[in-house]
């Protein structure tokens, strides 16, 4: 959660620099990312979608 004073662009492009820099944050992101390939959300979403039209 961030405060709204630090949502601006400026503020976000340093804070994920800064995160990125650091190899537990870049080795989570990299997890992260393994993940979401692996697991289609817009996929899942249209089948719970279905699902609940169906019943």
């Amino acid at each position: 959660m961030l405060p709204w004073r630090l949502t601006g662009a400026g503020a976000l492009r340093a804070t994920v620099r800064r995160m990125l820099g650091e190899a537990s944050f870049r080795a989570r992101a990299g997890e992260i990312a393994v993940w979401a390939r692996r697991n289609d959300g817009a996929a899942r979403g249209a089948k719970l979608v279905e699902g609940l039209a169906r019943s």
